[in-house]
């Protein structure tokens, strides 16, 4: 589901939604809104939105801000959109050595977000083993709680190792 404008309202598919975020992010810089103009949340049980999508002209991060953005939209914590709408407009408002500013209030929050992100993903790849699934000839399945919104981001890692194999990898979510 898209990303949705309604009253500088933006409305996320829940988890991870890396697109819609920077649909909405390329929005917002077009309309050159504010972040403590906009309202972030997730969709619960909205099919099919409240406004129309939200887009704009390309916006060009720092490869390292792009980079930070792909990991937090991952991570738990509900004002993670708009604490990297923040950093964005900022990068893009003159201040062009803020991904190198540990001490940044807000730049050290994100970097310990992505942190346990990665910690997370690494977890993932480490710890989940899979099991034959019994009556069925070669498939297998795996059990796995993650912390974070890493399901997507790291699907293709166990596409890519076990392309032979039919299988699974189930979570609470």
């Amino acid at each position: 589901m898209p990303a949705h404008r309604v009253d500088n309202r933006i409305t996320l598919r829940q988890g991870a939604d890396l697109e819609g975020f920077r649909r909405s992010l390329r929005g917002l810089i077009a309309l050159q809104v504010p972040p403590d103009m906009v309202h972030w949340s997730a969709a619960v049980g909205d099919l099919f939105g409240d406004g129309a999508p939200m887009d704009g002209p390309p916006v060009f991060l720092p490869r390292a801000a792009a980079d930070l953005v792909g990991l937090v939209v991952c991570h738990r914590d509900p004002q993670r959109y708009g604490l990297l709408y923040r950093m964005a407009w900022r990068l893009l408002h003159g201040e062009r050595g803020l991904m190198e500013a540990h001490a940044d209030p807000l730049m050290h929050k994100l970097f310990l977000m992505a942190k346990a992100v990665r910690r997370d993903l690494h977890k993932m790849h480490a710890f989940v083993r899979f099991r034959a699934v019994e009556g069925e000839a070669e498939r297998y399945a795996a059990w796995f709680e993650p912390e974070h919104f890493i399901i997507e981001a790291t699907a293709d890692f166990f596409v890519e190792r076990f392309p032979a194999f039919a299988w699974s990898i189930f979570t609470p979510v």
